[in-house]
């Protein structure tokens, strides 16, 4: 991930992001692993909140969720892609738990987070260690959290940035970068 690309926040609101509601957003393929049982639920719930879609079709003929307050986008440009997240007010990874989700570290988490927004996810063993994060997989519970999350307060913006922002593909392969070196130092040495 990119944090030099996701935390500034973008000069303009994009015209087709919905207006007048809170905004629940998920970026990301529009495939079958997502859970779109629990996002039915949630989404009949919550007819005061928006749920923007962003992202491909993948091994789906056409988008699965109808309802007035659904709004999917399509795929967006890389480029275009912060200035969707800095307007969504809860990020979305509510994938189902199936043997390829449990080795999923989505990318999409650390954007998020770069972007300042809050998560809520369903507990997939990767983002159980996420500082920050907030997870549920019971439908009717991830549809209150969602409510609890867009009335309460956010305090752990600065934390979540921070926590993007050290898993930068820079930093990420500089600790790398110097774990090689170390070893090979110590593997000079030793011979």
């Amino acid at each position: 991930m990119d944090y030099v690309h996701f935390a500034p926040t973008p000069f303009t609101r994009p015209l087709d992001l919905p207006a007048g509601k809170p905004i629940i957003g998920y970026s990301g393929a529009i495939a079958p692993w997502v859970d779109w049982k629990l996002l039915s639920v949630a989404i009949r719930e919550n007819p005061d909140m928006n749920f923007v879609f962003i992202g491909a079709l993948f091994q789906l003929k056409k988008f699965p969720l109808q309802s007035k307050n659904v709004f999917y986008l399509g795929l967006k440009n890389y480029y275009q892609l912060p200035a969707y997240l800095h307007h969504f007010d809860i990020g979305l990874i509510p994938f189902l738990q199936t043997e390829m989700t449990k080795g999923c570290n989505p990318i999409k988490l650390y954007e998020y987070y770069a972007s300042g927004i809050r998560v809520l996810g369903t507990p997939l063993p990767e983002l159980l260690i996420v500082p920050n994060i907030n997870l549920e997989s019971n439908p009717q519970l991830f549809s209150l959290h969602l409510r609890y999350l867009i009335e309460g307060i956010d305090s752990s913006k600065a934390q979540r940035m921070a926590y993007a922002h050290a898993n930068d593909w820079r930093e990420r392969s500089g600790r790398m970068l110097q774990a090689i070196s170390s070893r090979l130092i110590e593997m000079k040495k030793g011979v």
